[in-house]
Order: C-alpha cells, then structure tokens, then sequence
C-alpha cells in the first residue's frame, strides 16, 4: 500500500512538472514568434529605408520616392509599438516631430523631417541634405536590428500594446506624425493589425475571464484595419465612429485584463520621464482613467478635512499682504475658475499682471504649471503666488501666522493636521489640495465617448470630427485631457510657438512682445513658446490666449485657420505651429466651436463657494 502510495506520489509530481514544462514551452514559443514578428517587420521597414535611399542617389522621380517613403511609413507602423516601449529613445532618432529641442543641439531628424522634404514637392537641389538625413535614419534602424539578443517579449507586453492602442486614439488618426502626407489612416490600420497579430500570438496567456472579451477584440480590431481601408480619406473619415465602435471597446477589455494579469503601471528605465500620468487600465475616457497622484510630487493623498482647509483658505482675503485679495479674486468658480478679463488686475490699483488667468479646473492633471512651465508642483506655485508682489504680496508663512490668530480656523485646521503648528508649508499643502480635487472630466462629451448616445448633436460630433482631422487641433491639445500632455503616458506636456499678436488689428499686425518659455529655459528654441492649455470648459474662460488678446471662440478659430502668427504675415522663423491655411469653411467653424462647447462640466462647481 506504501509502495503504491510513492508511485502515486512521484506520478503526480511528474505530471505537474510535465504541465509546467508545456505551459512554459508555450509562453517561450510565443515570445520567439513575436520576436521574429518583430525583427521580420523591422527587417522590412530597413527594406523600404534603404530603397528610398537608393532611388534619391539614382534621381528617381519625385512620384517614385514618394511611394516609396509611404510603403516605409506603413512598414514603421508594424513596429511601433515596439520601438516606442522597449526603446523609446529611438523614437528621438527615427519618428520625432520635426522641431529642434531645447536639449538636442543637432537639427531634428526622422521620418517627418524625411516627409517635409518630399511632400508635397521635392527639390533635387536638396539632394544632399535628403540623403543626410536618410543615412542618420538608416542608422539607427541598423543600431535596432543589432539588438537581437535583447529580450524584447516580457509579461509587460500587453501594457505596450494598451500604450499603442492609445497612441493611435490621440495621434495615429490626428496626422500628428503624418503632417504633410496625410497618410494618417492607412498607417492606423497597419498600426492596429500588428496590435491584433500580436494578441493572437499570446492569446494563451489570457485569463479564463477574459477569453470573450479577446475573441470579441480580435473581432473589432480586424474591422477597425477594414475601416481604415475603406476610408482612408483624412479629412472625410468618422474618428467618433472609429474610436467609439472600435478603440473604446478594445482598450476597456485590454486594461481589464492588465488587471487580471496582475501587470500594473510603472516606471520604465530609460533617460526619459517615463511615469504615466494615467491610469492605464481602462478606455480612454473612462472617468477612472485620471488620477491627481502622478503629479502631486512628494504629497500624500489629501484627506476632506484637508481639501476643506484648503477651500476656506482659497477663498480667504487675508492670503493677501493687505487682506484685500483670495485666491478666488482671479480665480472664479462661475468662470470655471478664471476671471475674465485679459489680464488680471495686480494689487497696485490701474495695473495689470503679465498673463491672462488660466483655469484651475483640471490643473492637478499636468506636468508643468504657469504658461512658461517654471514650476512642477502645486505647492511651489502656491508659494510663488503668494510672495509675488503684483500678486499677492505676501507669503505662506505670513498666512500661517495669521490664521493661528483667527478662532474660526481652530477647529477646521486641527481636522486637517490633527494639531495647532501652524506653518507655511502646510498653508501651501492645504490649498494645492484643494485645488487638485477640481477635476472636471464628466462633460456631455466624456458622456457621450463613455456610451450616453442622446449626449452630442450631429454638429458637435462632426466638430469633434473636425478637431482631431482637417482642423489639426488634436495635433496639439492631445484627448482626453486636450491639453498639451503627451500622450501615451501624458508625463511630458509640450510647448508650441503659434505666434499670438498683441491685438485683433489684421491689417498691420504685431507680435506679442511676451517671451514666453525662453525666460526660463534660456533656449532660442522657446522664444515666444508657451504651455499648450486644456481647452476643457474654453466656453467659460474667455478671453483667450496668454495676453488674452481673443475675446470669442470664432476669433480664436480663424487665428489658427490663417496658420497662426505666420499666416498672419508675422515674421517667427520657429513657429510650431504649421503656416498653412486650414481652409475651413463657415460651418465647419460653426462645428469646431459646437464641439469645444460640448466640453464644458460645471458638476464640480456645484458646491457652494
């Protein structure tokens, strides 16, 4: 009976070392076959590099080297999602956007740069310089094939493929790679079939639970890539009804499953910041998607009896030096907390302050503050405000003092910290926490992205149409947040030179003598750069722009539809933003500022202030 019981016993063990030894024989064969996957894609696109390269020596027409440049850009969209997860500072060497960075002290480089010499005319006077840029480009794709040694295939890969899928939401479809082709669409659909490819070559590591959803994703994602086939028209072509039909529904399983997985967001090593701003589990409009502990530094998440603090002290006049002036004097809660004039009014009595108000609604969701970016967290900015003698004239320590005076602050500071220490830090903490739970994501857009049908007109759905295609917006203010927060991680918000006049006079127009950027960064490169703001409630926070030169939407609209300062006749050799006329017609307009309407969420302003 012994004897027999250790026969059992070793042919259980057997059997399950035999069960582990398939299971992991299947996941090393999977990650062999999307390793080759990707070294046969990578092999292509370095095909295609080397024949753009070939023709150019051997003066091919214009029509040929153009062709050629695009099977390249379908061949690169194969292999994205790799290059831009495992080696993203690659990225910098082969698809930037092709604008200097303060930091690069070499002139850009990469497929976009290649674009803009060939598209939509090519010059053979600048042959050589065509070929310069091929050979650095050829470069790094010859570094990339080196590495195949590398193990490229982790249990993280289903966090870079829900990393492409949000790519190609906020920048695939916008042109923002594919500025002057407009082949933003067929290279979607390439992007997405190598997505689909991939999940069904590690379709075995899917739980139990969510084998439906993979099937069911399989299935939208094969007609997505036929969508995109269909209507590879960039300007023409439904974004609502590809995001909502078919990215939405993919990414709502895919971040499930990270779940289920056990795969969580982190940082990635790498020279770049890499610390997602979001919450990458979800659609991208999912109202879980956004979190304020990305960018709120060394702070622990605030407590109500904190953010109560705050909000009393925010609306507070003696945060002044002459106890004439709270935060809510430039910040109005009914104005989605800006106060509606160009510029602020300073303390001194006639005089204004440098910039216009920006909104708070949504300001914990950034990277960098003020419209220059000087400052990375909300309880420096609150510091500065204070001591800033136009501003405030005061400081945090003087309002600690002050409040350890006042008997209506005893209670509702001892919630807060539990104690009477009264300090200026904590001044500061307290305000930036309340100011970080003003976060107004619940607009009849997000409603309607989220599944509310009865949410948008017709009109609204085509503006938003409009804005993430032909109108070039969502190039820049990146969805969801649609600010400058870059997507997919938005851990790094941009700054664009647009080139705003000092006043709405279009026959001899001037530029606005604000500097921008380049007073902080000290690079030519920011001169007359600013933040790229949300436009999130822009119904309410009129005027616009810095200088607050632009007092309605339609204003603001047929700036950008001139080409900017540019397009004004403003002489900006750096101007970022593209000179080209959008030629959007009357109603498309009318579309376009339907849509940004739809944006607006007052659900946070319904406390009492």
């Amino acid at each position: 009976m012994k004897r027999r019981l250790n026969i059992i016993s070793v042919f259980l063990v057997l059997l399950v070392f035999f069960i582990l030894g398939i299971r992991a024989t299947v996941k090393d064969d999977a990650d062999e076959k999307v390793k080759q996957k990707y070294y046969h894609e990578l092999k292509t696109f370095q095909t295609h590099l080397m024949s753009l390269q070939q023709a150019v020596t051997l003066n091919k027409p214009a029509d040929s080297l153009r062709l050629i440049f695009k099977k390249a850009r379908i061949s690169y969209k194969k292999v994205e999602l790799f290059i831009e997860y495992y080696f993203p500072h690659y990225i910098y060497l082969i698809n930037p956007p092709p604008i200097k960075m303060a930091e690069d002290h070499n002139p850009p480089q990469g497929l976009q740069v290649i674009e803009e010499q060939i598209f939509p005319d090519y010059d053979p006077a600048n042959k050589t310089r065509l070929m310069g840029d091929l050979y650095k480009i050829n470069s790094a794709v010859e570094a990339l094939t080196g590495f195949e040694q590398f193990f490229i295939v982790d249990r993280n890969l289903p966090d870079a493929l829900m990393e492409e899928m949000y790519r190609i939401l906020t920048q695939g479809i916008t042109g923002f790679d594919s500025p002057v082709s407009l082949q933003s669409i067929p290279e979607a659909a390439s992007a997405i079939s190598t997505v689909r490819e991939t999940l069904e070559l590690i379709q075995d590591r899917f739980t139990a639970e969510g084998k439906p959803g993979y099937q069911k994703s399989i299935g939208l994602l094969k007609e997505a890539e036929k969508y995109c086939q269909k209507n590879n028209d960039f300007d023409s072509f439904d974004r609502m009804h590809f995001i909502r039909q078919y990215l939405n529904p993919v990414t709502a399983w895919l971040g499930a499953e990270k779940l289920r997985l056990g795969i969580y967001d982190h940082t990635r090593t790498s020279k770049l910041p890499l610390t997602p701003g979001i919450y990458k589990y979800y659609s991208l409009f999912d109202q879980r998607l956004v979190s304020t502990r990305f960018f709120a530094g060394d702070s622990v998440i605030a407590s109500p009896e904190l953010v109560a603090l705050g909000k009393k002290l925010f609306f507070d006049s003696l945060l002044a030096g002459n106890n004439q002036r709270s935060c809510a004097t430039c910040h109005k809660p009914e104005l989605a907390f800006t106060d509606g004039l160009p510029k602020s009014l300073a303390l001194e009595e006639y005089k204004t302050v440098h910039r216009n108000a920006p909104t708070l609604l949504n300001s914990a969701l950034q990277r960098d503050l003020f419209a220059d970016q000087r400052q990375k967290v909300l309880e420096d900015l609150v510091t500065e405000v204070l001591a800033n003698k136009e501003e405030m004239n005061s400081s945090v320590d003087e309002v600690a003092k002050k409040i350890s005076m006042r008997a209506d602050y005893e209670t509702v500071y001892q919630k807060a910290y539990g104690d009477q220490q009264y300090s200026g830090k904590r001044i500061a903490r307290a305000i930036s926490a309340y100011v970080r739970s003003l976060i107004s994501m619940n607009s009849r857009f997000d409603l309607y992205m989220r599944g509310h049908n009865d949410k948008l007109s017709r009109d609204e759905i085509k503006g938003f149409n409009l804005f993430m295609g032909k109108g070039k917006c969502g190039t820049c203010h990146f969805a969801p947040l649609f600010n400058g927060s870059k997507p997919p991680l938005y851990s790094f918000i941009e700054a664009e030179v647009i080139g705003v006049p000092e006043s709405t006079d279009t026959i001899h127009p001037m530029l606005d003598p604000d500097r921008g950027r380049v007073e902080i960064s000290q690079s030519p490169v920011h001169e007359f750069a600013f933040k790229t703001p949300t436009v999130r409630n822009i119904e309410l926070t009129a005027p616009y722009m810095h200088n607050g030169v632009y007092k309605t939407l339609e204003e603001v609209i047929d700036f950008y539809n001139k080409g900017g300062g540019v397009g004004l006749g403003l002489n900006i050799p750096n101007q970022t933003l593209p000179f080209d006329k959008l030629s959007l017609t009357a109603p498309e307009k009318k579309s376009l500022v339907a849509f940004l309407r739809s944006l607006t969420d007052t659900s946070v302003l319904q406390d009492k202030y």
